[in-house]
């Protein structure tokens, strides 16, 4: 998933939504998985306008979080890395209308 920026995004909002959201999504996992997830996180970056962040999955060795091409971080595990993309796609995803739209992608 390639998330595009139009506007400057301190790297703490990030930190703070993907942990509300796993922690919404995933209950008691969020605690097993915790440390794995801070680790994760803490890799985020401030953003300007025009930057763009991927979150590349692989079923089989994990989640890679990279900046404008640059890797930043990695989950290695692929059952933390799945639960991590509940921040988009989990019963209260961060938004209904961007895991609406990108449902819509996948299915096409």
């Amino acid at each position: 998933m390639r998330f595009f920026y139009e506007k400057v995004i301190p790297a703490k909002a990030f930190k703070e939504a993907s942990e509300e959201y796993l922690k919404i999504n995933l209950g008691q996992k969020y605690t097993v998985w915790q440390s794995a997830f801070d680790k994760f996180n803490s890799h985020y970056q401030d953003i300007k306008e025009g930057d763009y962040y991927d979150l590349i999955y692989d079923p089989k060795t994990g989640l890679q979080l990279n900046l404008n091409n640059k890797p930043l971080a990695a989950l290695n595990d692929p059952a933390q890395s799945l639960a991590y993309l509940n921040i988009w796609f989990g019963k209260e995803p961060f938004s209904d209308e961007l895991k609406d739209s990108l449902l819509n992608i996948v299915e096409k």
